[in-house]
């Protein structure tokens, strides 16, 4: 009993300076040539409102990490990752993408490009890193992204509080 005692108490202190996230959004990444086919690039079924959608499966995930490292009330150590497999692009393409916020009055909120590696992105900003990565609400985002040269598909993704696309649309957080 002791013993299991000192092991709790030795746990506390280690947990307690684990920075928490303050703020965590995550959801599917789909492809638009994939969702009009009926593809499947093995991310697994989408579920929309809790109710898997039949034949339409991830590409990949997206995924916002905000967190507030100072302890003033802002977001300020930011990460997002986006990734999606059998993108219908020229190998290495260029990507344009833009992320929009659905808080009133947010939209647009960050705009990048990267390169595809090979038909697949996996694209990732950091703060930490110098990156540019916005403050995001609770309220659920977007994210479309563009491969060029030819134009050819589209990449979309969704980051809401739960992971689930309907979330945009439905059970939104209070103010949103």
């Amino acid at each position: 009993m002791i013993l299991a005692m000192a092991a709790v108490a030795a746990l506390v202190p280690a947990s307690s300076a684990m920075a928490a996230d303050d703020l965590r959004l995550e959801g599917p990444s789909v492809t638009l040539v994939n969702a009009l086919t009926g593809g499947t690039s093995g991310g697994g079924p989408i579920t929309f409102a809790g109710q898997q959608v039949d034949g339409l499966q991830a590409n990949g995930a997206a995924r916002y990490r905000g967190r507030d490292s100072d302890g003033n009330g802002t977001l300020d150590d930011n990460q997002l990752r986006l990734s999606a497999n059998d993108v219908n692009a020229t190998p290495d393409a260029t990507v344009v993408g833009i992320l929009i916020d659905t808080a009133p009055g947010a939209g647009v909120v960050g705009a990048d490009t990267t390169q595809l590696n090979g038909n697949a992105l996996q694209y990732e900003v950091k703060t930490q890193d110098g990156d540019n990565v916005p403050a995001l609400s609770n309220c659920g985002s977007v994210i479309l992204a563009v491969p060029l040269n030819p134009i050819s598909d589209i990449i979309a993704a969704s980051l809401t509080l739960g992971g689930d696309p309907a979330d945009l649309f439905l059970n939104r957080p209070a103010g949103c």
